[in-house]
C-alpha cells in the first residue's frame, strides 16, 4: 500500500481587538524659494594630442637545422641468364647428282686478229710516300729526271709529264709550313685533311655570314647559339686562309658592314659582339660578291665563296625567294672560276631543304650540313670509329667545293 501521510496540524483561533480612534494630522507647508537664473549652454572643445602608435611587436621564428640527408644507395645486380633454347636443326638434303653430257673434243682455229691500240693518258692524283722507303724499294731502277723524260719520249709518250705544283707540295706544307701544322694541331685536324688544304693557295677566299634574327637560336638545347658556333667556324677559316694569302680574307654579312682583308681571327670579335637581327637577303649579298670579284679578278687565282646560313633567302619584303638565288647561281655566276660552299648552320632540314640537290646539279658547288649531322653521315660511310673533329669538319667544308675527294667523304668509303 502507499506511504501513510503525517497527522494534520492543530487549528488556531485568535481574537482581533477593535481599532483605536486618532486626530487628523496637522500639515505645515513652506513657500518655495525664488528659482536661480538659467545660464545658457556653453560648449568648450579642446584638441588633444594624438595617441602615439605603440611599438611594433617582434616575432622571432627559429627553425632547427634540417636532419642530415641519408646517403643514396645504388645497388647494381646482374640478371641471371635464362635457360637457353635448343638450337633449331635444319636438315637440307643435297640435290641429286647432276648428269653431265658426254665430253667432246672440238678444235677451233681463228685467223689473224686485226688489232687497234688506243692509248689513254691519265694523270693520277698525287700520293704521299717516304723518300727513303722509295729509294730502298726501287734503288736499282731509279732514274734522274732528265733520263726519265728521255726514255718516256723514246717509248712514244708525247704528253706533258711534268708533275703538278700541288703534288710537289703535298708533304712539305709549302705555304706557312709551321703555321699550318700549328693550326692543324690546335684544332685537331687530321693529317690527310691538313695536307689537302694546300689546294687553297690557288683561290681567293671570301666568307659570307648569315646575321639574320634566326641565328640567335640555341644549339642542341644549350645556351650556345648558332651565331656563337658560326664565330668559331669563321675564326678557324680565317686562320687557315691567311696561311695561303697574306692579304687576308674578305668577311661579308647580310645586314651589317663588311670587313675586308681580315688577317687576324681576333678582328671579327667586334662584329660578332652585336647580336644578329633582320631578314635573310642572301641573293643580293652574294651578287655583290660575284660582281666585286669580277672587277678585281686575278688571272692566277679562282674565287672560293664560303656561305654560312640557317634559312631560306628572302626578298626586301621578307618573302621567301629561293628562285632568285638559284637563278644567280646557275645563270649569273661564272661557274668555271667561282666555287661556292653552302654551310648549313641548323639541323632543321626543312629550313635548308632547297640546298639539298645543288651540290649534285650545280658545277663547283658543295653543300655541308651542321657539324652533328655531317659527322654522323661521315661515320656512317667511313665507320663509327672514324675520327672527325670540329676542326676536320671546318677543313672539309672549306675545301669541299674544290676537292671532290673530300666532298665525297660522306658518300664513298676512303681506302
Amino acid at each position: 500500500r502507499p506511504e501513510q501521510p503525517p497527522p494534520p496540524p492543530p487549528l488556531i483561533i485568535r481574537e482581533q481587538p477593535p481599532p483605536l480612534s486618532s486626530q487628523p494630522a496637522v500639515i505645515l507647508r513652506e513657500r518655495p524659494p525664488t528659482p536661480p537664473p538659467i545660464l545658457p549652454n556653453e560648449t568648450v572643445i579642446r584638441t588633444l594630442p594624438p595617441i602615439p602608435v605603440p611599438p611594433r611587436s617582434v616575432v622571432i621564428e627559429r627553425y632547427p637545422p634540417p636532419p642530415e640527408k641519408p646517403r643514396d644507395i645504388i645497388i647494381e645486380r646482374w640478371i641471371p641468364y635464362g635457360r637457353q633454347t635448343e638450337r633449331r636443326r635444319i636438315v637440307q638434303p643435297a640435290p641429286p647428282p647432276r648428269e653431265y653430257p658426254k665430253p667432246s673434243c672440238t678444235i677451233i682455229i681463228y685467223g689473224d686478229v686485226q688489232g687497234r691500240i688506243v692509248r689513254k693518258f691519265e694523270k693520277l692524283d698525287p700520293t704521299n710516300a717516304n723518300p727513303e722507303d722509295y729509294v730502298a724499294r726501287y734503288r736499282g731502277s731509279l732514274l734522274d729526271p732528265t733520263t726519265l723524260v728521255q726514255q718516256a719520249r723514246n717509248l712514244g709518250v708525247v704528253e706533258d709529264i711534268t708533275p703538278p705544283v700541288s703534288s710537289l707540295s703535298m708533304n712539305v706544307y709549302p705555304y706557312g709550313a709551321n703555321d699550318l701544322r700549328t693550326i692543324a694541331a690546335r684544332y685537331d685536324i687530321n693529317d690527310t685533311l691538313a695536307q689537302r688544304l694546300n689546294i687553297l693557295q690557288q683561290f681567293e677566299i671570301v666568307v659570307l655570314c648569315d646575321d639574320s634574327g634566326s641565328m640567335n637560336t640555341p644549339v642542341d638545347g644549350t645556351i650556345r647559339t648558332r651565331w656563337d658556333e658560326l664565330l668559331s667556324i669563321v675564326q678557324i677559316v680565317i686562320e687557315i686562309a691567311t696561311v695561303f694569302d697574306s692579304n687576308g680574307v674578305d668577311l661579308h654579312f647580310l645586314n651589317r658592314s663588311s670587313i675586308l682583308n681580315v688577317t687576324d681571327s681576333r678582328q671579327v670579335a667586334e662584329s660578332f659582339s652585336q647580336r644578329p637581327d633582320g631578314l635573310t637577303p642572301l641573293t643580293p649579298a652574294l651578287r655583290r660578291i660575284f660582281q666585286s670579284a669580277a672587277i678585281k679578278a686575278r688571272s692566277d687565282k679562282r674565287l672560293l665563296v664560303f656561305v654560312a646560313t640557317d634559312g631560306e633567302p628572302t626578298d626586301p619584303n621578307g618573302n621567301v625567294d629561293i628562285q632568285g638565288l638559284e637563278n644567280l647561281m646557275r645563270n649569273e655566276r661564272q661557274a668555271n672560276t667561282t666555287y661556292v660552299t653552302f654551310l648549313s648552320c641548323t639541323d632543321d632540314v626543312s629550313s635548308v631543304a632547297y640546298l639539298s640537290q645543288w651540290d649534285r646539279t650545280m658545277i663547283n658547288v658543295d653543300v655541308v650540313d651542321d657539324y652533328k649531322t655531317e659527322r654522323e653521315k661521315v661515320r656512317r660511310i667511313q665507320g663509327y670509329n672514324y675520327p672527325f673533329s670540329f676542326g676536320d669538319y671546318v677543313a672539309k667544308a672549306l675545301i669541299g667545293a674544290v676537292d671532290r675527294k673530300m666532298d665525297q667523304l660522306d658518300e664513298y668509303r676512303v681506302t
